[in-house]
């Protein structure tokens, strides 16, 4: 019996240190439009760059999103735009910025207001950012991006 015991514990142990150590290595960043507001508001028909973040540390990468319109159904679009630089100007449409290549839309005709969470499949390239296009459904959507990275 004394055996068992031990023996429980000791996983016990290996399993708390374990999860320990991964929580300390997640990063969980809320990810702003270019005048740092969190959730931001994209209007019908509109685009919206999120502001830059650098993507050097992270080995997964993972997005919770969520799109909420106080007047109709949201229609969003995301994508993940990378590239090797900051944008010349935040927030705006930069061609150093692209979706990596095989790598679709994060997110496409999104109508669902509830959470949703996903991995997300990166290049190696410094700095990255959103893109979220309202495809012309509401004129108020109030998107919110969580970028979650382990490293």
């Amino acid at each position: 019996m004394k055996k068992g015991r031990i023996l429980f514990i000791d996983i016990f142990i290996i399993l708390a240190f374990i999860s320990v150590a991964f929580a300390g290595l997640m990063n969980i960043r809320e990810v702003t439009d270019s005048s740092g507001n969190f959730p931001f508001t994209v209007l019908q028909n509109a685009t919206v760059y999120t502001k830059s973040f650098p993507m050097k540390s992270g080995d997964y990468f993972g997005l919770g999103y969520k799109a909420v319109s106080a007047a109709g159904t949201p229609n969003i679009t995301i994508s993940l735009e990378q590239s090797y630089t900051l944008p010349s100007t935040e927030g705006s449409s930069d061609s150093n910025y692209v979706a990596p290549e095989g790598i679709g839309a994060i997110a496409t005709e999104l109508t669902s207001e509830t959470q949703h969470y996903t991995n997300i499949t990166t290049v190696p390239m410094p700095y990255g950012r959103f893109k979220v296009v309202e495809n012309g459904a509401a004129n108020d959507t109030a998107v919110s991006l969580r970028l979650t990275t382990i490293e």
